[in-house]
């Protein structure tokens, strides 16, 4: 009887001795056989690591400047609400990626993994920056409706029957007028109502 390799104990086939051999065969071979994948299957296996290969010149001929702007394109586009949230940018790189054919960087090259994590630190600068500038923006925007928001807030105050207010007090307000400030602009009118409310007591 020819020789055979055995997987289950890495040497040679036992033959009869072994619970699997059954008829003259053994049992495993036959099941191996039985499922092991056609060769259509493995053609299309193999037509589904192409686009990962294709996946990965691109990679290696972009440089971290060009995939950190691609990547804050996409996480504009993707997730415009990413100036409030600094989960979303984590999800967004990962989108990011997968959607350029990267399932894992870790399976990756270590130059390859060492260009997206420049990629991901230029993406988030770039980000950060711009939500600073915004928040500036809103702010300034926002000097302008605050004299009037003072003056109004002084009435409900004074109209709920308080002698301070408290920032639980300020958010309240706000909610009935379905208005959204900046913390910023928030302490303002939190101080700025306080020092035009007269001093009857103190709330703590």
């Amino acid at each position: 009887m020819e020789q055979r390799y055995c997987p289950l104990s890495r040497g040679d086939c036992s033959g009869e001795r072994c619970i699997f051999w059954v008829e003259n065969d053994c049992r495993l071979r036959i099941l191996a056989e039985m499922y092991a994948p056609p060769p259509s299957i493995l053609e299309e296996i193999g037509k589904e690591e192409e686009p990962k290969q294709v996946a990965l010149m691109k990679l290696e001929k972009a440089s971290a400047e060009e995939l950190s702007e691609e990547l804050v394109k996409f996480t504009k586009e993707q997730f415009p609400a990413i100036e409030r949230s600094g989960i979303d940018l984590y999800r967004a790189k990962d989108a990011f990626w997968l959607e350029r054919g990267v399932e894992s960087t870790s399976e990756l090259e270590p130059q390859i993994r060492l260009k997206i994590r420049r990629a991901e630190m230029l993406a988030e600068r770039k980000l950060e920056r711009e939500k600073v500038m915004m928040e500036k923006a809103r702010v300034e925007e926002e000097k302008k409706q605050l004299p009037a928001l003072i003056d109004e807030c002084v009435m409900w105050a004074k109209s709920s029957g308080l002698s301070r207010v408290t920032k639980s007090n300020i958010q309240a307000f706000l909610a009935e007028k379905e208005i959204e400030l900046s913390d910023l602009s928030i302490d303002i009118l939190y101080t700025k109502t306080n020092q035009k409310l007269k001093p009857i007591g103190v709330i703590r």
